[in-house]
């Protein structure tokens, strides 16, 4: 699934557009600086390729930092002794363990900032009413990249990492339980070389993911009323806020 950010749609009655309709919230650039990586994880993510790493990140990231909504994290000041290496958002995060959602995402980028990926931090809103503002992750692959071996892969690590493709629920009007498939291949969104989007991002394949879920996962944004899925095209649902990218000060 890629459609690219400059289409105009050609009446298919959902929109692909994303840097030509989009609106400037508060910027988390300060917030990812240089990048962090906690020194083992990043020794162990060198010889990765880049959708393994992405796998490797999210689960030490589920490991050690716990989600809670709504909760701040807050920067400490050095104890000035001379010792202490610098402390980063990204980095205190990891040493308290807890994190909201677009502390996850700041933690998930200035990893990618370490390793030199490209990123972009997107906060959605739901086209339902009463559900907060919700922060994603969008991350650059080289515009040449094979994206059906990219799937293919990630298809053999989501196996890996987390078993089943699939799963019982039961259906939330009628209770009756079904087969739910978990894993339907990974959304990529391209920004073609002289689009107004690569101007921004710069161009080429953007592979869209929640460090709160698993990599591929993306029912729940569906679902939440945050992605408008039609068939193999989606889009937001609501024009988004674009918090930070790579390169974007």
């Amino acid at each position: 699934m890629e459609p690219d950010e400059t289409d105009t749609n050609r009446g298919q009655g959902i929109s692909t557009l994303f840097v030509e309709d989009f609106s400037w919230g508060r910027n988390f650039s300060d917030y990812i600086g240089a990048g962090y990586l906690p020194p083992a994880l990043e020794e162990r993510l060198a010889p990765m390729d880049l959708i393994q790493q992405l796998f490797e990140l999210r689960k030490e990231m589920k490991a050690k930092i716990r989600y809670e909504s709504g909760r701040l994290t807050i920067r400490r000041p050095g104890k000035g002794k001379g010792m202490n290496k610098p402390v980063t958002y990204a980095s205190n995060i990891w040493n308290r363990g807890y994190a909201n959602c677009a502390g996850l995402c700041i933690v998930f980028v200035a990893a990618l900032t370490r390793l030199g990926v490209p990123y972009c931090i997107v906060s959605a809103r739901s086209c339902k009413e009463g559900l907060p503002k919700h922060a994603i992750v969008q991350v650059g692959f080289p515009e040449l990249t094979d994206i059906k071996a990219v799937n293919g892969r990630a298809k053999l690590l989501w196996g890996e990492y987390y078993g089943r493709f699939a799963e019982v629920r039961r259906d939330p009007e009628t209770q009756e339980p079904r087969w739910v498939r978990l894993f339907r291949g990974l959304k990529f969104t391209r920004s073609s070389k002289g689009s107004a989007a690569a101007q921004h991002k710069g161009p080429g394949r953007w592979l869209w993911l929640d460090p709160q879920v698993k990599i591929g996962y993306y029912l729940h944004l569906i679902e939440d009323g945050y992605i408008v899925q039609d068939r193999n095209r989606f889009s937001f649902a609501v024009t988004p806020e674009i918090k930070a990218w790579s390169g974007g000060g």
